[in-house]
């Protein structure tokens, strides 16, 4: 009960927002992240809430960083120990807090194609589906985007919210996350290549199916 007023106090702040914010003080935020992280992982079967959870998609940037890296440790945890899956709370994901997506489709739009290039193009074979939270990360893998999460929600934006318009499917194309898909086939995680084959193969018979239409 102590951790989770601890938390609540935190997560409830009128400040959090702009503490944690993506263009915020990356000091700050680390240091909240950080405690965050330490409180969750106390007593998770009572830390691990929606109520708590909810607030920290907003922050989270979906990068390598060590504190997305934490951040997405947290979710996984909420997983592990209620069952559920935060997929719920990430069709409303954004890389941009202020305009949150509502749907997967807007949530893979939302994403900033230069950065998805860079990811492709120095693609970090050391990251697996498994937590890493051990391993060092220089300042450049810090700017990449956080291929697991991207495979994640694609998954769920083909499966569940696949573009319905033509320039719908542009718009998803444009933000490079198929190269990203094509580019994991090369991973050195075998789980990995085996997920980001399945959606490609879910994304060739979405384009089918669209095309027949």
């Amino acid at each position: 009960m102590v951790v989770n007023r601890y938390l609540q106090s935190i997560l409830q702040h009128p400040q959090f927002p702009r503490l944690c914010a993506v263009s915020g003080d990356n000091e700050t935020r680390d240091a909240i992240i950080d405690l965050l992280f330490a409180l969750f992982n106390l007593h998770p079967s009572n830390t691990c809430q929606v109520t708590h959870v909810e607030p920290l998609v907003d922050i989270y940037r979906a990068m390598l960083s060590p504190s997305d890296l934490k951040l997405y440790s947290i979710f996984r945890l909420f997983e592990a120990e209620r069952k559920l899956s935060v997929a719920a709370l990430f069709s409303r994901w954004s890389t941009s807090p202020s305009a949150p997506s509502s749907s997967f489709l807007e949530a893979v739009q939302s994403l900033d194609p230069n950065i998805v290039m860079r990811t492709c193009l120095r693609f970090p074979n050391w990251r697996k589906l498994e937590e890493q939270l051990k391993t060092a990360i220089d300042n450049h893998d810090a700017q990449l985007y956080d291929p697991v999460f991207l495979i994640l929600i694609f998954g769920n934006m083909i499966s569940m919210n696949p573009p319905s318009t033509t320039i719908a499917w542009v718009e998803m194309f444009r933000t490079n996350i198929v190269s990203l898909l094509v580019r994991s086939l090369s991973s050195k995680d075998a789980r990995m290549r085996e997920i980001a084959l399945c959606h490609l193969a879910a994304l060739w018979k979405s384009l089918q199916v669209k095309s027949s239409n």
